[in-house]
């Protein structure tokens, strides 16, 4: 239950509209997606990002897992940061990432759940 809450608590706080720095919290308590301002802020690539130690011991467990899940996490959304600056900048190649018109469709409500459908439209996709 506690890992479900910290997952949630993850998702809710990477999909706000903060602009949180992320460089001050500590990896677990990372969002798992990204903040808008980490998709749309210019920073150099290898900015705010820790340096893997090669020939030297790490002084903490905690600072191992610190370095190398932000090393992945940066590396899972460099492209979608990418993709969305690109937009923005009304740059973006659309080979390089497909966007999408999302609606909603119909909801239902019954007694076992809640259901909605949604309708996804394919934007400027070129072959």
């Amino acid at each position: 239950v506690l890992t479900t809450f910290r997952i949630m608590k993850s998702l809710i706080l990477g999909l706000g509209d903060l602009e949180d720095d992320v460089e001050s919290l500590e990896w677990s308590e990372l969002p798992l997606v990204p903040s808008r301002g980490e998709l749309t802020v210019s920073k150099a690539s290898s900015a705010g990002f820790p340096v893997v130690r090669v020939n030297q011991k790490y002084e903490s467990g905690e600072e191992y897992l610190d370095t190398y899940f932000r090393l992945l996490r940066g590396d899972c959304f460099h492209e979608l940061s990418t993709g969305v600056k690109n937009f923005l900048n009304k740059t973006l190649d659309k080979r390089d990432m497909s966007l999408y018109r999302v609606s909603i469709d119909g909801a239902q409500i019954s007694s076992i759940g809640t259901a909605i459908s949604l309708r996804f439209e394919v934007l400027g996709k070129q072959s």
